[in-house]
């Protein structure tokens, strides 16, 4: 029973994403204050996997930061 106890408690913890939970909850509240936000999420990666340029959900995240930013961008008057 113990082992069973044990097991179940070390699924919850890799299984849940508490920070990608308060992540969402952050999203919802700043969208309810009028700005635009985009979330994307990486389900297969790694944490922290920003951090190794060589796997290809890093170039992924760069592209999604990189269309964020474009799309926001105050056109130009000039």
């Amino acid at each position: 029973m113990a082992g069973d106890v044990a097991r179940r408690e070390l699924r919850a913890r890799v299984g849940a994403m508490p920070w990608a939970d308060w992540g969402r909850r952050y999203a919802g509240m700043l969208r309810r204050k009028g700005k635009e936000v985009r979330v994307v999420e990486f389900t297969e990666a790694v944490h922290a996997f920003y951090f190794f340029p060589a796997l290809p959900e890093t170039g992924k995240l760069v592209a999604e930061i990189s269309a964020f930013v474009e799309s926001t961008e105050p056109s130009s008057t000039a």
